[in-house]
Protein backbone atom coordinates (compact mmCIF):
# COMPACT_ATOMS: atom_id res chain seq x y z
CA UNK A 1 0.00 0.00 0.00
CA UNK A 2 1.63 3.60 -1.08
CA UNK A 3 0.92 6.79 0.94
CA UNK A 4 1.91 10.06 0.22
CA UNK A 5 3.80 12.06 2.74
CA UNK A 6 0.91 13.69 4.26
CA UNK A 7 -0.87 9.92 4.80
CA UNK A 8 2.07 8.74 6.28
CA UNK A 9 2.00 12.02 8.69
CA UNK A 10 -1.28 11.43 9.99
CA UNK A 11 -0.81 7.43 10.59
CA UNK A 12 2.31 7.91 12.89
CA UNK A 13 0.17 10.65 14.54
CA UNK A 14 -2.59 7.75 14.96
CA UNK A 15 -0.12 5.78 16.15
CA UNK A 16 1.38 8.06 18.84
CA UNK A 17 -2.95 9.22 19.59
CA UNK A 18 -1.86 12.71 18.74
CA UNK A 19 -4.18 14.82 16.69
CA UNK A 20 -4.03 14.24 12.71
CA UNK A 21 -3.17 16.31 10.16
CA UNK A 22 -6.60 17.34 8.92
CA UNK A 23 -6.79 19.51 5.29
CA UNK A 24 -8.31 23.06 5.34
CA UNK A 25 -10.68 21.78 2.36
CA UNK A 26 -9.20 24.04 -0.36
CA UNK A 27 -6.88 21.21 -1.47
CA UNK A 28 -3.91 22.60 0.01
CA UNK A 29 -2.01 22.18 3.40
CA UNK A 30 -3.22 24.57 5.94
CA UNK A 31 -0.56 26.21 8.33
CA UNK A 32 -1.25 23.92 11.08
CA UNK A 33 -0.86 20.80 8.44
CA UNK A 34 2.62 22.83 7.21
CA UNK A 35 4.33 22.98 10.93
CA UNK A 36 2.81 19.55 11.60
CA UNK A 37 4.51 17.66 8.91
CA UNK A 38 7.66 20.07 9.26
CA UNK A 39 7.86 18.15 12.44
CA UNK A 40 7.62 14.71 11.60
CA UNK A 41 9.48 15.01 8.00
CA UNK A 42 12.73 14.35 9.11
CA UNK A 43 11.57 11.13 11.18
CA UNK A 44 9.74 9.86 7.84
CA UNK A 45 12.53 10.91 5.70
CA UNK A 46 15.34 9.28 7.64
CA UNK A 47 13.46 6.12 7.87
CA UNK A 48 12.87 6.02 3.96
CA UNK A 49 16.56 7.19 3.40
CA UNK A 50 17.70 4.04 5.88
CA UNK A 51 15.84 1.62 3.48
CA UNK A 52 16.71 3.11 0.13
CA UNK A 53 20.60 3.44 0.66
CA UNK A 54 20.76 -0.63 1.74
CA UNK A 55 23.05 -2.36 -0.77
CA UNK A 56 19.36 -3.60 -1.68
CA UNK A 57 18.14 -0.14 -3.24
CA UNK A 58 21.93 1.65 -3.96
CA UNK A 59 22.26 0.12 -6.98
CA UNK A 60 19.70 1.84 -9.49
CA UNK A 61 21.50 3.02 -12.79
CA UNK A 62 19.75 5.98 -14.37
CA UNK A 63 21.25 7.14 -17.85
CA UNK A 64 20.19 10.44 -18.97
CA UNK A 65 21.59 13.12 -21.97
CA UNK A 66 22.55 16.72 -21.01
CA UNK A 67 23.43 19.77 -23.14
CA UNK A 68 26.49 21.72 -22.53
CA UNK A 69 28.19 24.68 -24.20
CA UNK A 70 30.84 25.03 -25.69
CA UNK A 71 34.30 25.56 -24.19
CA UNK A 72 32.57 24.19 -20.75
CA UNK A 73 34.86 21.92 -18.39
CA UNK A 74 32.53 21.85 -15.55
CA UNK A 75 29.55 19.85 -15.88
CA UNK A 76 26.62 19.82 -12.86
CA UNK A 77 23.50 17.29 -13.16
CA UNK A 78 20.23 17.37 -11.38
CA UNK A 79 19.68 16.77 -7.69
CA UNK A 80 18.45 13.28 -8.33
CA UNK A 81 21.94 11.93 -9.47
CA UNK A 82 24.13 10.61 -7.00
CA UNK A 83 27.41 8.87 -7.63
CA UNK A 84 28.27 10.09 -11.77
CA UNK A 85 29.58 6.93 -13.09
CA UNK A 86 30.26 7.50 -16.93
CA UNK A 87 30.14 10.55 -19.31
CA UNK A 88 30.27 10.04 -23.06
CA UNK A 89 30.33 12.52 -26.36
CA UNK A 90 26.47 11.57 -27.10
CA UNK A 91 28.30 11.68 -31.01
CA UNK A 92 30.67 8.43 -29.60
CA UNK A 93 29.21 7.04 -27.03
CA UNK A 94 28.92 3.52 -29.30
CA UNK A 95 33.13 3.82 -29.55
CA UNK A 96 33.12 4.05 -25.96
CA UNK A 97 35.31 7.34 -25.75
CA UNK A 98 34.85 8.56 -22.38
CA UNK A 99 34.98 11.76 -20.95
CA UNK A 100 34.71 11.08 -17.72
CA UNK A 101 35.12 7.38 -16.35
CA UNK A 102 35.12 6.72 -12.36
CA UNK A 103 38.17 5.61 -10.78
CA UNK A 104 37.90 1.83 -10.01
CA UNK A 105 40.48 2.07 -7.18
CA UNK A 106 38.73 4.43 -5.25
CA UNK A 107 35.17 3.41 -5.69
CA UNK A 108 35.85 -0.56 -6.04
CA UNK A 109 32.91 -1.89 -3.68
CA UNK A 110 30.75 0.07 -5.72
CA UNK A 111 31.95 -0.54 -9.21
CA UNK A 112 31.99 -4.69 -8.77
CA UNK A 113 28.04 -3.97 -7.80
CA UNK A 114 27.41 -2.19 -10.71
CA UNK A 115 29.38 -4.26 -12.79
CA UNK A 116 27.26 -7.09 -11.65
CA UNK A 117 24.18 -5.23 -12.89
CA UNK A 118 25.65 -3.29 -15.58
CA UNK A 119 28.78 -5.58 -17.47
CA UNK A 120 28.62 -3.92 -20.18
CA UNK A 121 28.55 0.15 -19.84
CA UNK A 122 31.91 0.29 -18.57
CA UNK A 123 34.13 -1.12 -21.57
CA UNK A 124 37.26 0.67 -22.06
CA UNK A 125 39.75 2.59 -20.26
CA UNK A 126 38.49 1.45 -16.82
CA UNK A 127 41.57 2.55 -14.97
CA UNK A 128 42.66 5.67 -16.65
CA UNK A 129 39.82 8.02 -15.73
CA UNK A 130 39.77 11.33 -17.88
CA UNK A 131 38.11 14.05 -15.66
CA UNK A 132 37.88 14.55 -12.12
CA UNK A 133 34.65 14.40 -9.74
CA UNK A 134 34.20 17.83 -8.12
CA UNK A 135 31.57 16.35 -5.52
CA UNK A 136 28.47 18.43 -4.19
CA UNK A 137 27.56 22.03 -5.20
CA UNK A 138 24.77 23.96 -3.74
CA UNK A 139 24.69 25.96 -6.76
CA UNK A 140 23.07 24.89 -10.54
CA UNK A 141 24.91 27.42 -12.39
CA UNK A 142 27.35 30.72 -11.75
CA UNK A 143 25.63 34.26 -12.76
CA UNK A 144 26.24 35.42 -15.98
CA UNK A 145 28.63 38.12 -15.65
CA UNK A 146 29.36 41.03 -18.62
CA UNK A 147 33.29 41.51 -18.31
CA UNK A 148 33.67 40.10 -14.99
CA UNK A 149 31.31 42.46 -13.40
CA UNK A 150 29.63 41.54 -10.45
CA UNK A 151 25.57 41.10 -10.77
CA UNK A 152 22.94 41.54 -8.87
CA UNK A 153 20.56 38.25 -7.74
CA UNK A 154 16.97 37.73 -7.21
CA UNK A 155 14.94 35.35 -5.42
CA UNK A 156 10.96 34.08 -6.01
CA UNK A 157 8.61 31.72 -4.79
CA UNK A 158 6.42 29.44 -7.21
CA UNK A 159 3.78 30.26 -4.93
CA UNK A 160 1.86 33.19 -3.71
CA UNK A 161 1.99 32.71 -0.01
CA UNK A 162 5.65 32.64 0.00
CA UNK A 163 5.48 35.74 1.65
CA UNK A 164 8.00 35.14 4.29
CA UNK A 165 11.21 32.73 3.87
CA UNK A 166 14.31 33.66 5.11
CA UNK A 167 16.48 32.97 1.83
CA UNK A 168 20.58 32.74 2.61
CA UNK A 169 23.24 33.59 0.37
CA UNK A 170 26.90 33.04 0.07
CA UNK A 171 29.14 34.16 -2.38
CA UNK A 172 32.24 36.59 -3.63
CA UNK A 173 32.03 39.93 -4.67
CA UNK A 174 34.11 41.79 -7.37
CA UNK A 175 36.68 41.60 -4.90
CA UNK A 176 36.88 38.51 -4.25
CA UNK A 177 35.67 39.18 -0.85
CA UNK A 178 33.29 36.80 1.13
CA UNK A 179 29.94 38.40 1.48
CA UNK A 180 26.24 37.08 2.34
CA UNK A 181 22.85 38.29 2.96
CA UNK A 182 19.78 36.99 3.87
CA UNK A 183 16.68 37.75 1.81
CA UNK A 184 12.54 37.43 2.60
CA UNK A 185 10.68 36.27 0.09
CA UNK A 186 7.54 38.28 -1.12
CA UNK A 187 5.45 35.25 -3.07
CA UNK A 188 5.62 35.42 -6.68
CA UNK A 189 7.25 38.90 -6.96
CA UNK A 190 11.02 38.93 -7.12
CA UNK A 191 13.39 40.41 -4.47
CA UNK A 192 16.55 41.58 -5.22
CA UNK A 193 19.55 41.34 -3.33
CA UNK A 194 21.30 43.93 -2.09
CA UNK A 195 25.28 42.76 -3.00
CA UNK A 196 26.47 42.07 -6.01
CA UNK A 197 27.79 38.91 -7.05
CA UNK A 198 30.58 37.35 -9.00
CA UNK A 199 30.73 33.93 -7.60
CA UNK A 200 27.49 32.09 -5.40
CA UNK A 201 28.60 29.51 -3.37
CA UNK A 202 25.59 28.62 -1.18
CA UNK A 203 22.19 29.04 -0.74
CA UNK A 204 19.32 27.94 1.37
CA UNK A 205 16.19 28.56 3.68
CA UNK A 206 15.50 28.38 7.39
CA UNK A 207 12.55 26.42 7.16
CA UNK A 208 9.45 24.68 4.53
CA UNK A 209 7.60 27.19 2.13
CA UNK A 210 4.50 26.24 -0.33
CA UNK A 211 6.16 26.91 -3.06
CA UNK A 212 9.72 25.99 -4.86
CA UNK A 213 12.31 29.08 -4.35
CA UNK A 214 14.61 29.76 -7.39
CA UNK A 215 17.73 31.75 -7.04
CA UNK A 216 18.21 33.84 -10.21
CA UNK A 217 21.08 35.99 -11.87
CA UNK A 218 19.99 39.63 -12.96
CA UNK A 219 19.27 38.30 -16.53
CA UNK A 220 17.04 36.00 -15.30
CA UNK A 221 19.53 32.88 -15.30
CA UNK A 222 18.42 30.08 -12.81
CA UNK A 223 21.80 29.24 -10.27
CA UNK A 224 19.61 27.13 -7.58
CA UNK A 225 16.16 25.80 -6.70
CA UNK A 226 15.08 24.64 -3.52
CA UNK A 227 12.20 22.85 -3.41
CA UNK A 228 9.20 23.04 -0.33
CA UNK A 229 11.17 20.80 2.07
CA UNK A 230 14.46 21.07 1.42
CA UNK A 231 17.06 23.24 3.26
CA UNK A 232 19.83 23.87 0.53
CA UNK A 233 19.87 22.08 -2.77
CA UNK A 234 22.66 19.56 -3.81
CA UNK A 235 24.11 18.96 -7.20
CA UNK A 236 26.41 16.46 -8.47
CA UNK A 237 29.65 18.44 -10.32
CA UNK A 238 32.72 16.53 -12.80
CA UNK A 239 35.17 18.41 -14.59
CA UNK A 240 36.12 17.03 -17.82
CA UNK A 241 39.75 16.98 -19.01
CA UNK A 242 38.54 17.53 -22.97
CA UNK A 243 36.24 20.29 -23.14
CA UNK A 244 33.73 20.62 -26.14
CA UNK A 245 34.57 23.03 -28.91
CA UNK A 246 31.52 23.55 -29.36
CA UNK A 247 28.30 23.08 -27.78
CA UNK A 248 27.62 19.34 -26.95
CA UNK A 249 25.37 16.69 -25.74
CA UNK A 250 26.98 13.92 -23.35
CA UNK A 251 25.22 11.17 -22.39
CA UNK A 252 25.49 10.20 -18.08
CA UNK A 253 25.64 7.44 -16.43
CA UNK A 254 24.82 8.00 -12.90
CA UNK A 255 23.44 6.16 -9.72
CA UNK A 256 20.12 7.67 -8.06
CA UNK A 257 20.37 9.76 -5.52
CA UNK A 258 18.25 9.44 -2.50
CA UNK A 259 15.18 12.18 -3.07
CA UNK A 260 13.20 12.59 0.20
CA UNK A 261 9.77 12.85 -0.12
CA UNK A 262 9.30 17.07 -0.10
CA UNK A 263 5.83 18.07 -0.85
CA UNK A 264 2.96 16.93 1.02
CA UNK A 265 1.97 14.78 -1.97
CA UNK A 266 4.63 13.30 -2.47
CA UNK A 267 5.23 9.23 -2.20
CA UNK A 268 7.96 7.03 -1.78
CA UNK A 269 9.80 5.26 -4.57
CA UNK A 270 9.79 2.42 -2.82
CA UNK A 271 6.75 0.33 -2.04
CA UNK A 272 8.20 0.78 1.94
CA UNK A 273 5.68 3.03 3.18
CA UNK A 274 4.39 0.92 6.15
CA UNK A 275 8.17 0.55 7.49
CA UNK A 276 8.53 3.79 6.94
CA UNK A 277 4.89 4.68 9.03
CA UNK A 278 6.60 2.52 11.88
CA UNK A 279 10.12 3.40 12.37
CA UNK A 280 8.58 6.59 12.40
CA UNK A 281 6.45 6.02 15.05
CA UNK A 282 9.50 4.79 16.89
CA UNK A 283 10.82 8.30 16.32
CA UNK A 284 7.90 9.73 17.96
CA UNK A 285 7.47 7.96 20.77
CA UNK A 286 11.24 8.60 22.03
CA UNK A 287 10.38 12.23 21.33
CA UNK A 288 7.50 11.99 23.85
CA UNK A 289 9.77 9.70 26.09
CA UNK A 290 7.43 6.47 25.79
CA UNK A 291 10.16 3.94 25.67
CA UNK A 292 8.18 1.06 26.10
CA UNK A 293 5.80 1.68 22.97
CA UNK A 294 8.66 3.09 21.43
CA UNK A 295 10.95 -0.35 21.61
CA UNK A 296 7.56 -2.42 19.95
CA UNK A 297 7.42 -0.35 16.80
CA UNK A 298 11.43 -0.33 16.19
CA UNK A 299 10.72 -4.51 15.99
CA UNK A 300 8.05 -3.87 14.18
CA UNK A 301 10.48 -1.69 11.68
CA UNK A 302 13.08 -4.34 12.18
CA UNK A 303 10.75 -7.12 10.79
CA UNK A 304 9.92 -4.84 7.84
CA UNK A 305 13.17 -4.81 7.11
CA UNK A 306 13.80 -8.05 6.70
CA UNK A 307 10.59 -8.97 4.77
CA UNK A 308 11.81 -6.14 2.42
CA UNK A 309 15.27 -7.69 1.72
CA UNK A 310 13.02 -11.30 1.52
CA UNK A 311 10.74 -10.03 -1.12
CA UNK A 312 13.23 -8.39 -3.42
CA UNK A 313 15.65 -11.89 -3.08
CA UNK A 314 12.83 -13.93 -4.14
CA UNK A 315 11.70 -11.36 -7.15
CA UNK A 316 15.00 -11.35 -8.72
CA UNK A 317 16.08 -14.37 -7.78
CA UNK A 318 19.63 -12.98 -6.43
CA UNK A 319 20.48 -10.69 -3.57
CA UNK A 320 23.45 -9.44 -6.24
CA UNK A 321 20.54 -8.37 -8.58
CA UNK A 322 17.78 -6.90 -6.40
CA UNK A 323 17.11 -3.91 -7.52
CA UNK A 324 14.21 -1.23 -6.37
CA UNK A 325 11.11 -1.99 -8.20
CA UNK A 326 8.02 -0.08 -8.88
CA UNK A 327 8.73 3.60 -8.78
CA UNK A 328 12.23 3.61 -9.04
Amino acid sequence: MMYNLLQCANRVARNCNIPTLNSDGSGNPSNYILTKIAAMNGWLNSRYKTIYEKALYAKTIDQFTVNVSANAQEVTFPKYIGLVLRVVDSNTVDEGDSLYLIDPASYSDKVLAIRNLFRTFMECDEDTPVGTFLGVSNVLAQPATSGGTAVTLSVVSSNTSDTAVTVFLRGMNQNHEVISESLTTNGATKVNSANQYLYLNAVSKTGPSVGIITIADSGSNTLATINTWEVSPEYQRVKLEVAPSGTAVFTVTAQKAFVPMLNYADVPAIDCCEAIVRGATYDAFVEQKQYEDAAAFEKMFADDMKNLERKYIETSGNANLCVPMGRC
